[in-house]
């Protein structure tokens, strides 16, 4: 499995519907923040604290579990919480 996750619905072996994960559209997952508050992030991206490419990468690649322990897999952040880190424990 990969660090985005994109969800599909299936009619008789074909796909006939996905989200756009590329873009960090759907479920939280490894590196994508997946579906956000679009008013926030509107107000984030008109907030000059940003980037066009720093805010996408915020949420194509830097986000996600990412965001929150610095790994991209979930055996990692199983180890840091079997390990004692608070955090991982608590995501």
């Amino acid at each position: 499995m990969g660090n985005g996750i994109t969800v599909g619905a299936h009619r008789l072996g074909r796909v006939i519907d996905a989200n756009q994960g590329l873009d960090g559209d759907g479920p939280f997952s490894p590196s994508r923040t997946g579906s956000v508050p679009v008013g926030d992030l509107i107000d984030l991206c008109y907030s000059g604290k940003y980037t066009h490419e720093q805010l996408h990468s915020m949420i194509t690649v830097d986000g996600g579990l990412f965001a929150y322990l610095g790994v991209h897999d979930g055996y990692s952040a199983d180890h840091m919480a079997t390990n004692g880190n608070e955090m991982a424990a608590f995501s």
